[in-house]
């Protein structure tokens, strides 16, 4: 399969409050993408896990707006940000050094 990255996406905030939430803030997922979020396209996160076909998209939002910073991007709704395994790799990594500094 095509590039995937394996990733945590929490939402970290609601931005309409006109409509109903399905996602609450601080819900988190686990799963892979195939395609980081770009501006005009809907961003999906599958299900590593599986096993019927309707649990195989684990996340969809709508339309992204706006990336915000590397991690983070904005939808017509809501914010989220995404956390891949080189990304914690690389916070725990950086952790370690900080402590050494000390």
């Amino acid at each position: 399969m095509k590039n995937r990255q394996k990733a945590k996406v929490v939402k970290l905030d609601n931005i309409s409050s006109n409509k109903i939430a399905y996602i609450d803030v601080g819900d988190e997922f686990s799963g892979y993408f195939i395609e980081e979020p770009t501006i005009g396209k809907i961003f999906t996160l599958y299900n590593d896990n599986a096993v019927r076909l309707s649990d195989f998209i684990r996340l969809r939002t709508t339309e992204v707006k706006e990336i915000i910073d590397s991690r983070t991007f904005k939808t017509k709704n809501s914010i989220y940000k995404i956390t891949t395994q080189s990304d914690e790799r690389q916070d725990k990594l950086n952790s370690i050094l900080d402590e050494k500094k000390l």
